[in-house]
């Protein structure tokens, strides 16, 4: 999920000492916001509830989707007292409330849970020995920081997708008979210990070792308002493997594999020349299908192992 980019119509405030500011766009120092939480419940002191979603930075910003009943206004006519009143609750939290709801969120989606360092690790965003000074950022901004909100019409954002709405969704933007992209990964499926999981606007292929049931992400569809794409994250699932007591040298073999299907015109590697990010081509996944599923049941073969 990305913050900003893919519900369709938003407005932008800013929140700071109870005062609200309407903003044209995200300011300049909102880079590399990471979810870490979807659909967390709120209730405020007059028993109102609020659903919002919830993005941090590595340098301590904290950003808010909120999604608000608007019955057709505009969401930059929203009612300031909503945004105030979820900026209290949110402030009330400490550090260690934000890890607990960013553990949450990815034990639901991804079966693991992951404190907000493990995931800016895996997003290349920060290393480990970056917890105490992440902490201290996301501390202050909490204290009388700014908060940045994103809201939007709630008609829109808690529409839970089918598998096949999110194929038909991907394939229009992709131009690709959507039967086709179900044919590929039914291909995959089929095979003991692979799924397809949908989670939002995103369908997640992965695999879990028999007996295990912790899942290894091999790659996802993500289905964006403006924009689809099928990509892999490598650092996603080492991190993955490094979690569940493995190397994540197993799972070069696989990602090396990948490197055929790559999308080359969308990469966007790293300063240091890393990858987090592999955009795929969905033509050439389901031209070579067959040699995809080879790699992905050596993949499980290592890590079954």
């Amino acid at each position: 999920m990305i913050f900003g980019k893919d519900l369709g119509r938003s407005a932008f405030f800013a929140e700071i000492g109870s005062e609200v500011e309407r903003l044209d766009s995200i300011p300049s120092n909102y880079t590399n916001l990471v979810c870490i939480g979807q659909s967390v419940n709120l209730t405020d002191t007059v028993g109102r509830e609020y659903r919002i979603d919830l993005f941090i930075s590595p340098t301590g910003c904290i950003a808010v989707r909120l999604p608000l009943p608007l019955a057709g206004a505009s969401p930059a006519d929203a009612d300031p007292k909503h945004l105030r009143r979820v900026a209290s609750i949110v402030r009330a939290w400490s550090v260690e409330q934000l890890n607990e709801v960013c553990a949450d969120h990815f034990y639901r989606a991804e079966g693991q849970a992951a404190d907000i360092i493990d995931v800016l690790v895996r997003a290349g965003l920060a290393g480990f020995s970056d917890k105490g000074n992440v902490s201290k950022a996301l501390a202050a901004t909490l204290a009388d920081g700014e908060l940045l909100f994103e809201v939007i019409d709630s008609a829109s954002a808690h529409k839970v997708f089918t598998s096949r709405e999110l194929i038909d969704r991907f394939s229009a933007a992709k131009g690709v008979d959507p039967d086709d992209v179900t044919e590929f990964i039914g291909a995959l499926e089929v095979m003991d210990g692979f799924s397809a999981v949908s989670i939002g606007r995103e369908i997640i292929v992965q695999y879990a070792p028999l007996g295990d049931g912790r899942p290894y992400q091999l790659f996802k569809f993500t289905i964006g308002q403006h924009r689809s794409d099928v990509v892999a994250e490598p650092r996603v699932t080492r991190h993955q493997l490094q979690s569940n007591g493995r190397g994540p040298a197993e799972a070069d073999s696989f990602f090396e594999a990948l490197i055929p299907y790559a999308d080359t015109a969308s990469m966007q590697p790293a300063p240091d020349g890393s990858i987090s990010v592999l955009p795929l081509s969905i033509d050439a996944l389901m031209d070579g299908t067959m040699g995809l599923v080879a790699a992905a049941r050596g993949f499980a073969k290592a890590v079954s192992q």
